[in-house]
């Protein structure tokens, strides 16, 4: 399960700090001890972010329509075709098909849906103790949308459907608001993963020992009892949703 580092470092020019924001000097992200850059969603384009492609026949036209227009619209329109290439991603992974737990054997992306099982909670910001959660206050400002603050944290929990349960407890996860209910444009986002709440979990995910939970590992011919874990990267976070 992949955790962040406690402290980081800006690639470019050494400045080191415990806070995971870019560096006041290069305006970059920094990396953690682990050679990770911080957890999402400081870093909104890790949170869509997928393997390159070549760009479709439609983007190369927009971008070539805004470099003739001036750097004005061209920064304008290509920030419009990463967002339309991120949303893509997005839809894609979840329209993956759905699989039960006990069918998955082999390491890879899947797409699990399940009734949450909580083993470890978080402390929301109020007190309450959750799962998971993503707390994000929003500012409109004159322009563009600007990010006041945002939080997020993940517990240890289970993902239960009828086969078998599959542990999540990782840093590296982007959580969504429930189907058809959007972002807002402005104001606050407050999404909250509790006991009991059905939710959907698509990332990378192994089988794996789990000394500490053998109840819920499959035993394979002379091998130890396994279990599916969801293992989120910087590149490929896991996404949770409530259902």
């Amino acid at each position: 399960m992949a955790r962040a580092g406690t402290s980081y470092t800006c690639p470019q020019c050494g400045e080191r700090s415990v806070h995971p924001v870019t560096c006041h000097r290069c305006d970059i992200f920094p990396v953690d001890e682990n050679g990770n850059p911080p957890p999402p969603l400081f870093e909104r384009e890790v949170l869509f972010r997928k393997p390159a492609e070549p760009a479709s026949e439609q983007d190369a036209n927009v971008m070539g329509l805004a470099a003739a227009m001036g750097g004005f619209a061209f920064t304008s329109l290509a920030r419009q075709v990463r967002e339309l290439r991120r949303r893509r991603a997005l839809q894609t992974r979840l329209a993956m098909p759905l699989t039960s737990i006990a069918s998955v054997v082999e390491d890879g992306e899947v797409h699990v849906q399940g009734t949450l099982e909580l083993l470890e909670p978080v402390a929301h910001p109020d007190g309450e103790e959750v799962a998971a959660y993503l707390l994000r206050k929003r500012e409109k400002a004159q322009r563009t949308d600007a990010t006041v603050e945002t939080q997020l944290a993940c517990g240890r929990w289970l993902v239960r459907d009828d086969s078998g349960a599959a542990l999540v407890d990782d840093d590296f996860l982007a959580i969504l608001p429930p189907e058809g209910t959007p972002f807002p444009a402005s104001g606050n986002v407050d999404v909250r993963l509790r006991a009991g709440d059905r939710v959907r979990v698509v990332g990378p995910a192994l089988r794996r020992a789990t000394p500490e939970l053998p109840q819920l590992g499959h035993a394979g011919f002379r091998d130890a009892p396994k279990m599916l874990v969801f293992d989120g990267t910087a590149t490929a976070l896991l996404v949770v949703q409530p259902v």
